[in-house]
């Protein structure tokens, strides 16, 4: 393999904080970023071990804007999921939550056959839109979660060059034409078979790896009725 360009690789040291390592992940969103049907019933995946002390926890959603998700997504792609930086660093939720949706005591419910894993329940009829949500639980540090609730539903490869996105409606199973699909390159509108294809950015081809690990590369997807970002 021939780099084109310098590669930064980062290594981070285990912190020798046992005690807090132990409590960060005690309970976590086994994915932060979800994708959900409007109004449909919403489970989210928690890993659990043995340090949770209380089966009841909180759940807090927060609407989002578009422009707070993009933010948030921008923000939060950049730190790779088993660093202890992306446990830590919650700036860029708590720098958006602050119109809330809705606020529930739930119960976390096991996994028959699964060891070190739960479901909890949100309110069902969660509105077309972008949510950031907290969890909360006794004597353990707030965990985060990103949930977009749309209709669109997509695929999408790409190559140094293009983007090519297969657009369908979740609910109904059918495809969608006239999405308006944007990336900073530029945008397009999927055709009678929900493609569209537009040019792929220009970090898109860059072989450089920052602090973080990946860089968001984000697409937005809008009709008349939901919008989606991928």
């Amino acid at each position: 393999v021939k780099l084109t360009a310098p590669v930064t690789v980062a290594f981070e040291t285990a912190r020798t904080d046992t005690q807090r390592n132990v409590q960060e992940r005690a309970l976590n969103f086994a994915s932060e970023f979800n994708e959900v049907i409007p109004q449909a019933e919403v489970r989210l995946g928690l890993y659990v071990n043995g340090n949770v002390s209380s089966s009841t926890v909180e759940l807090v959603g927060y609407s989002l804007s578009p422009e707070q998700a993009k933010q948030v997504l921008t923000a939060r792609m950049q730190l790779p999921t088993w660093s202890s930086m992306a446990f830590e660093n919650d700036e860029a939720y708590t720098a958006v939550a602050t119109q809330e949706a809705f606020r529930v005591q739930t119960s976390l419910e096991t996994v028959q056959d699964v060891s070190g894993y739960a479901t909890v329940r949100l309110p069902k009829g969660l509105s077309s839109g972008f949510y950031a949500i907290k969890l909360t639980a006794p004597g353990l540090p707030s965990r985060w979660a990103f949930i977009q609730s749309t209709r669109i539903a997509s695929y999408t490869v790409a190559d140094a060059q293009n983007i090519l996105v297969w657009a369908v409606n979740a609910e109904a199973k059918t495809r969608l034409s006239r999405v308006l699909v944007q990336s900073e390159a530029g945008s397009a509108l999927t055709n009678e078979n929900g493609i569209a294809e537009l040019p792929a950015p220009q970090h898109a081809t860059d072989t450089t790896i920052d602090a973080g690990g990946r860089e968001a590369k984000i697409l937005t997807l809008q009709n008349e009725t939901d919008q989606a970002f991928v």
